[in-house]
C-alpha cells in the first residue's frame, strides 16, 4: 500500500520532495563531518558506553532504556567503529523523520501543508544539531513520528502500540503522549472499532515494555515501569533550591543528603525524592505557582531545544540565533493552525501532545529546551498549516471577512504576544544572572 501511493504521486511534487529530502540530507552529513571533533560528553558519553556493552554482549547495567544503544551497537556491528558512522545513520534517520512529518502533514491537512512542512523540518536547526551528538532524540521522534502516522491509517493498531512501546524505551518522556494517543484513537476510529481499536493499543504497548519492567523489578527491587529516575525528576522541579530549570542548586544541601547516601538502594533514592517532593509541593503552594511560570517560561522560549549547545559545537552561535529566528516565525504559526484545525480530529493529536507534554512538565518535572524536542513534529505540522492559511487570512482582510475567525485570530495575537514579551523577559532575567555572577 505504501508503495502503491508512493509512485502514484505527480512527478512534480516527487521531484519537490526528493530534492528538498536530498538538501536535508545533505545538511546533515555535512554537519555531521564537521561534529566529529567533538567527543561524546556527559549523557553521550553514557550512551557512548551504553553502546559498546551491548556490542560486547556485557551485562546491561544502565538506568537508560535499552533500545536506543542496541541501535546504536546494531550500526557499529554492521558498519564498524567509529562515531561518524553513527552520526551519518543518524543523518539518514533524521531525515526518514522529515518525510514521516510530510505525509502526516499532507494527509492531516492537504499537500501545501505537506510541503512547508517538509521544507520546515529538513532544515531546521535542531533536528540537524541533534543528528550529530550521541542522543536518542533522533531516533525517539523518528519512533513517535511513526506511531502517529500509522494511527492516521485507522488500521494498525496492534503494530501502533508495539512500536509506540519500543519508543519509550528509548526515551521514557514519550510516555507522557500515552493518554493523548490513546484518546486521539478512540476519536478518529469508527464507532465499532472505537473500543477494540484503543485496547490494542493499550495491550500491545505495555507488552513492549513489560520485559524491561521486569527486568528493573530484578535489578533495583521494586516497580520501575521504565526508568529508576522518575522521583528525582520530580524532585529536581520541587524543592527549595527549585528554579523551574534543570538547575542541581540542591547539591550540597542537607535535605539532599540522600541523594549521596550509598546505603541507600537507587529504588529507594527515588522513593525518598518523590517523598520529599510531594510534601515540597503540598507546603509551598504560593512557591509552586511561581514555579509553574517559571517553567512555563523556559518551556515555551524561544531557544534552542539543543541543551548541550555549550560543548564545542562547530557553527553553535550561528544555529543559536537561526534557532530563535526560526522559532520566532514557528511557534505563532504554530498557534495559528492549532486554533484553525481544532475540528479537524487528525490534526487533535498535534494540539493534544503539546497541550499535555507543556501540561506535564510546568507542574510535574522541570522545563528545558531539552525536554520540549518531542514536540518537534506536532509543532512543525501545525506552524506549516498556519503558514498555508496566510493568503486566505490576506484575502479575507483585504474584504474586510475576518468577522467569524476573529475570536481565532485574537487568541492566535493574544499567545504570540505573550511569546514575545517572554522572550524579552528572558534576555532581562539572563542578563541579571550574568551581572550576578560578576
Amino acid at each position: 500500500m505504501f508503495l502503491k501511493r508512493f509512485f502514484d504521486w505527480e512527478n512534480e511534487e516527487k521531484k519537490c520532495l526528493f530534492t528538498v529530502l536530498a538538501a536535508g540530507l545533505l545538511v546533515r552529513i555535512i554537519y555531521s563531518w564537521l561534529a566529529t571533533s567533538v567527543a561524546p560528553w556527559n549523557d553521550m558519553a553514557v550512551y557512548d558506553s551504553a553502546r559498546l556493552t551491548v556490542l560486547n554482549h556485557g551485562k546491561y547495567t544502565y538506568d537508560w532504556p535499552p533500545v536506543y544503544p542496541a541501535m546504536l551497537a546494531a550500526i557499529t556491528f554492521v558498519f564498524g567503529e567509529g562515531h561518524l558512522k553513527l552520526y551519518l545513520a543518524q543523518a539518514v534517520i533524521s531525515s526518514l523523520t522529515c518525510l514521516l512529518i510530510y505525509l502526516t502533514a499532507k494527509e492531516t491537512f492537504n499537500r501545501t501543508t505537506g510541503i512547508i512542512a517538509l521544507v520546515i523540518s529538513c532544515f531546521y536547526v535542531d533536528m540537524v544539531w541533534y543528528a550529530s551528538i550521541l542522543l536518542a532524540e533522533t531516533l525517539g521522534i523518528l519512533m513517535l513520528s511513526g506511531v502517529v502516522y500509522l494511527l492516521l491509517q485507522k488500521k494498525y493498531p496492534v503494530l501502533s502500540g508495539l512500536l509506540f512501546g519500543l519508543t519509550c524505551l528509548t526515551k521514557a518522556v514519550y510516555l507522557i503522549t500515552f493518554p493523548v494517543l490513546v484518546i486521539w484513537v478512540f476519536l478518529i476510529s469508527d464507532r465499532k472499532k472505537a473500543v477494540p481499536s484503543v485496547l490494542k493499543f493499550v495491550v500491545f504497548t505495555f507488552l513492549a515494555i513489560s520485559p524491561w519492567t521486569v527486568r528493573n523489578y530484578s535489578e533495583y527491587g521494586g516497580f520501575a515501569l521504565i526508568t529508576p529516575q522518575d522521583g528525582g525528576s520530580f524532585f529536581l522541579g520541587h524543592n527549595p533550591s527549585a528554579t523551574g530549570g534543570a538547575d542541581f542548586y540542591f547539591v550540597g544541601k542537607d535535605y539532599a543528603a540522600f541523594l549521596d547516601d550509598k546505603a541507600l538502594s537507587l529504588h529507594q533514592k527515588n522513593q525518598i525524592a518523590y517523598k520529599f517532593a510531594k510534601e515540597y509541593v503540598l507546603s509551598h503552594p504560593k512557591r509552586e505557582v511561581e514555579l509553574f511560570f517559571l517553567k512555563l517560561s523556559k518551556y515555551w522560549s524561544l531557544r534552542t531545544h539543543f541543551d548541550p549547545n555549550n560543548g564545542p559545537y562547530p557553527l553553535r552561535g550561528l544555529f543559536f540565533y537561526l534557532s530563535i529566528v526560526t522559532h520566532f516565525l514557528l511557534f505563532p504559526a504554530c498557534f495559528l493552525g492549532a486554533l484553525f484545525s481544532l475540528k479537524n480530529k487528525d490534526a487533535l493529536i498535534s494540539t493534544f501532545t503539546i497541550g499535555i507534554n507543556t501540561l506535564v512538565f510546568t507542574t510535574m518535572f522541570f522545563a528545558t529546551g531539552r525536554m520540549r524536542f518531542q514536540l518537534v513534529p506536532f509543532i512543525i505540522i501545525l506552524g506549516a498549516y498556519g503558514f498555508s492559511l496566510a493568503p486566505e487570512l490576506l484575502a479575507r482582510y483585504k474584504k474586510s471577512d475576518l468577522a467569524e475567525i476573529s475570536g481565532k485570530l485574537a487568541a492566535a495575537g493574544a499567545l504570540t504576544f505573550l511569546l514575545y514579551a517572554n522572550f524579552i523577559f528572558q534576555i532581562v532575567e539572563k542578563h541579571k544572572d550574568i551581572a550576578r555572577r560578576f
